[in-house]
């Protein structure tokens, strides 16, 4: 094989795999399910979760029964404040992040969210 065909198909094949990640990231599972408010918060309050971004950073989460939301990044960022369940949104309002709302998806015994930042699908892994 001559250089630029090598070439040709080492960039191709970095362009596809890329994509197939990119795509992993950017879309909830094809069957997660857009969960009720009350089934959203059973699933998510008084439990701690773990997830890994796309940067590879590790995310840790913690809600709270009472309403508060904690959020340790591996960067050493944290940040935490009051959060609510609005249908299959979670709202928050953190002290040093301000205001959002991410969604969330239900796939099996998943939990998914969808950062209100970048789009990012996130899955969330229970502690």
């Amino acid at each position: 094989m001559n250089r630029a065909a090598l070439l040709t198909t080492l960039t191709l094949t970095l362009v596809t795999a890329t994509s197939a990640h990119g795509d992993e990231r950017a879309s909830f599972p094809a069957d997660a399910a857009a969960p009720a408010a009350e089934a959203l918060h059973a699933r998510l309050a008084g439990r701690v979760f773990r997830a890994t971004d796309a940067k590879g950073l590790a995310w840790r989460l913690e809600y709270s029964r009472l309403g508060h939301l904690f959020v340790d990044i591996g960067t050493g960022f944290q940040d935490d404040g009051p959060y609510r369940v609005e249908g299959s949104q979670v709202c928050v309002t953190l002290r040093r992040s301000g205001a959002s709302c991410s969604e969330y998806r239900l796939h099996q015994d998943a939990v998914y969210l969808r950062r209100a930042s970048n789009g990012e699908i996130l899955k969330l892994n229970p502690q």
